[in-house]
């Protein structure tokens, strides 16, 4: 009965947590691919760390820092116009954050909301016709997390595995109650 205590309260303590991208895994692409490219083509999201550099013709240019419900998109270099019709993109976790709900902050020359695609799982920057100044950025901040990620299956499974492991510890032991006797 304890068993099934403990297991019970996990349930309702763990149901779900805050959704993130720490921790999980982003891909980054950039076209042409002739020019720049992603330092990295996949990386771990990680907390106050740049996950990308993007290289233009082997040079850091740009980094791309995800915290846990924003992406920041930073100007590493001086003064520099995208005139190749660049553009930028992040495949993330499926509906991780709403497609529709984030907010953008940035001092780039030509940048806006416009210039951003995102269907929940492909984020896509245009960076065409754009002049980076120095110390310029993009700040997406996601305002509305998608639902919260439920971790009721996992610990289900585990509460129906110590369940049916009891069950069967104590068919065993009656079995060897009946040979002893």
């Amino acid at each position: 009965m304890k068993v099934f205590t403990v297991s019970f309260l996990l349930v309702i303590f763990s149901w779900s947590a805050n959704a993130s991208i720490i921790g999980t895994q982003v891909a980054c692409d950039i076209e042409p691919s002739i020019l720049w490219e992603c330092d990295n083509r996949i990386s771990v999201a990680q907390e106050n760390n740049s996950e990308f550099n993007i290289l233009l013709m082997g040079n850091a240019y740009f980094s791309v820092n995800f915290e846990s419900d924003s992406l920041l998109i930073s100007n590493l270099q001086s003064n520099l116009q995208l005139r190749a019709n660049e553009l930028l993109s992040f495949s993330l976790l499926p509906n991780l954050f709403s497609a529709s709900d984030f907010d953008l902050i940035t001092a780039v020359v030509g940048f806006d909301a416009s210039d951003i695609d995102f269907d929940g799982e492909l984020l896509a920057f245009n960076l065409h016709n754009t002049r980076w100044s120095s110390q310029d950025y993009i700040l997406l901040n996601f305002t509305n997390n998608a639902a919260a990620v439920s971790n009721a299956p996992t610990v289900l499974l585990f509460l129906i595995g110590v369940i049916a492991l009891r069950s069967r510890l104590r068919t065993r032991q009656k079995s060897l109650l009946r040979k002893t006797t």
